[in-house]
């Protein structure tokens, strides 16, 4: 079976635009691990699952997909380019979303964040220990608008997706959770 995680959502019931995010340890080690993931991997990944990358990377990949190898140098091979492998020091293997993208013989142990519960992340801006409960509950009071709270789970397709918005968008959560705009 494929690795999953859930997040909780809190979203604006008028506009549907994703306010905040709740999620848990396993979620945040996944986001983080993503930054030590090479671009030429992600880019790979997106187009394997049919979903090229966004923008010049994307077109960038292709074009070196379609190079002819005798334009590079002798000793390199697209693979170098096109399939680099992560840091030795990376701990993303222990991250089930993200061991796709790991070697199979390396196995190491460890994660990213503390031993908080739950986190919560504001418009995709920034990850903080938290609890949506009371973030739901204050913000359902004190303003003039309903929120409603949605859990959303997320495998490796859709934490590509995530990646994929995240290269063209400033809102993420809205763009993949609530599909109000899709970035092409």
């Amino acid at each position: 079976m494929a690795a999953t995680t859930k997040t909780t959502t809190l979203n604006f019931s008028l506009t549907t635009k994703v306010v905040y995010a709740e999620a848990g340890k396993d979620f945040v080690d996944f986001l983080f691990g993503l930054m030590q993931v090479p671009i030429g991997t992600i880019m790979g990944s997106l187009l394997e699952i049919s979903m090229p990358g966004s923008g010049s990377f994307g077109r960038i990949y292709v074009s070196v997909m379609n190079l002819n190898p005798s334009y590079l140098q002798s000793n390199v091979s697209k693979d170098v380019i096109l399939k680099p492998k992560t840091a030795s020091s990376s701990t993303i293997d222990s991250v089930p979303l993200l061991r796709n993208f790991v070697s199979k013989k390396r196995k190491h142990e460890s994660s990213y964040y503390g031993q908080y519960g739950t986190y919560g992340a504001a418009k995709a801006r920034r990850v903080d220990p938290s609890s949506s409960d009371s973030s739901y509950t204050s913000s359902s009071k004190s303003r003039d608008f309903s929120l409603e709270k949605e859990t959303v789970t997320i495998n490796f397709d859709k934490g590509l997706e995530l990646v994929k918005a995240s290269f063209a968008s400033d809102t993420v959560l809205t763009d993949v959770f609530v599909g109000i705009t899709r970035h092409q």
